[in-house]
């Protein structure tokens, strides 16, 4: 058994190679960023969808009131033409 062998525990094992203290740190750290960054590409990805959602929403409601307005536009002009016929023919 070499020296620094021996576990604080009292077993006697050979130490494995593995990575440090620094290592595992920098390495939970990586992976925290990874997980942020996940988090953070999804809640993006969730909001440019709302976007379109509400974009798409907004536009047909302009078709929509495009139409109406369009349609009572042309309702008036109808009603202004008969009057101007009435008034004509009283004439």
């Amino acid at each position: 058994m070499a020296v620094g062998d021996q576990r604080s525990d009292g077993n006697s094992e050979e130490m494995q190679p593995g990575l440090s203290t620094c290592d595992v740190k920098e390495t939970n750290k990586e992976q925290a960023e990874e997980s942020l960054l996940t988090i953070l590409t999804k809640e993006w990805l969730q909001l440019v969808q709302k976007v379109d959602k509400l974009q798409t929403m907004q536009n047909e409601a302009l078709k929509e009131f495009t139409t109406v307005k369009q349609s009572a536009s042309a309702e008036k002009q109808k009603q202004a033409k008969q009057q101007r016929l009435l008034y004509l023919s009283k004439q």
